[in-house]
């Protein structure tokens, strides 16, 4: 969901910066007491949480991000509202998304997002389409990724997961070696 970024597969490898900044007025007690009087939403279990996620299955599927906006009142300047799928819904950090991350990350290893693939499949990956990265929608996208169809920088793979992560990354020549100068 962009709340953390580490460095390989070490936990301790947290980016510690990144914490910092999206942490500003940030308050998920107000805004998980906000939302238990929401009728229509419940609190997903402590393993979908964390410091910087609050998630929530969607009892009620016309229930749409504005209405969470307004049953937040003056927190929802400070927070990303998120549906996928009609199902889900997640509240970050109003500086976290994975879209941010990927540009955070750009930017302090100075790597030019032109350079830059990002992969996805439903809603919570969007953000990370806008811009100059390329992207790749693997085929078993969710609905909510038909906005991308079009757009130049974005493949859509006919294979589904990894396969089209694989097929994308070809498109792209990514993979591709270095032709001799």
């Amino acid at each position: 969901m962009g709340t953390y970024i580490y460095y390989g597969y070490n936990p301790q490898s947290l980016d510690k910066g990144w914490l910092t900044h999206i942490d500003y007025r940030w308050d998920p007690a107000a805004l998980r007491a906000r939302l238990a009087t929401l009728p229509g939403v419940l609190l997903q279990e402590e393993a979908n949480q964390n410091p910087f996620k609050l998630s929530y299955y969607l009892q009620d599927p016309a229930l749409d991000a504005e209405q969470v906006r307004t049953a937040l009142g003056r927190l929802a300047d400070h927070v990303t509202v998120l549906i996928t799928q009609s199902a889900y819904l997640d509240l970050l950090p109003k500086r976290a998304s994975k879209g941010r991350a990927v540009r955070y990350i750009g930017n302090k290893w100075s790597i030019p997002l032109s350079r830059i693939v990002v992969c996805g499949d439903a809603g919570n990956d969007l953000d990370m389409f806008t811009g100059v990265t390329r992207g790749i929608v693997v085929g078993n996208h969710a609905p909510e990724m038909e906005a991308l169809r079009g757009l130049r920088r974005t493949y859509f793979a006919q294979a589904p997961s990894a396969a089209g992560i694989l097929e994308g990354l070809d498109h792209f020549r990514f993979l591709a070696p270095n032709s001799p100068a």
